[in-house]
C-alpha cells in the first residue's frame, strides 16, 4: 500500500512537471518550424503552424512574393532565425527572435496561443493590422 502511494506521489509530481516543462519547448518547437518555413518562403510547410485565423496573412505573402523577381528573392536565401526569449502567459506565448539572411538582420516577434494541447503562430496578433495604433500612438 505504502508503495502504491509513493508511485503514485512520484507519477503525479512527474506529470506535473512534464506539463509544465513542456509548454517551453513546445512553444519553441513551433515557432522554430514555423520561422524557419515563412522565412525561407515555404508557405505551405509554414500553414501547419498557424492558426486557421492566420491563413489570410499567409495568403498575402504569397501574393507579395509572385511580384518580386526570382533572383532578389534568391540574393535573401537562406535566412535563419534563433529565438531570444519566450515568454508565457497562459494560453499566449509571446516568441523573441533574431533573423537573419545575406542582405540582412532584423529582431522581431511572434506570438503564439494554444489551442488544445497544440501552440500555433497567431498571424493577427504578430502582425498588427493597417490603421493599429502602436503603444506611442503612432499610425501603423
Amino acid at each position: 500500500m505504502k508503495k502504491n502511494i509513493i508511485l503514485l506521489a512520484f507519477f503525479t509530481l512527474s506529470g506535473f512537471l512534464w506539463s509544465c516543462g513542456g509548454n517551453e519547448s513546445k512553444v519553441r518547437d513551433c515557432a522554430q518550424q514555423y520561422l524557419d518555413a515563412a522565412g525561407n518562403f515555404r508557405f505551405d510547410e509554414a500553414r501547419d503552424f498557424i492558426t486557421e485565423e492566420s491563413n489570410s496573412k499567409i495568403t498575402i505573402m504569397e501574393n507579395f512574393l509572385k511580384m518580386i523577381p526570382e533572383n532578389e528573392i534568391q540574393r535573401n536565401l537562406p535566412v535563419t532565425n534563433t529565438i531570444q526569449n519566450i515568454v508565457i502567459e497562459g494560453d499566449t506565448a509571446t516568441v523573441n527572435f533574431e533573423s537573419k539572411s545575406p542582405l540582412h538582420t532584423n529582431n522581431n516577434t511572434i506570438k503564439l496561443v494554444k489551442k488544445g494541447h497544440k501552440w500555433l503562430v497567431d498571424l493577427n496578433l504578430s502582425i498588427p493590422e493597417k490603421g493599429a495604433k502602436t503603444s506611442q500612438g503612432h499610425n501603423l
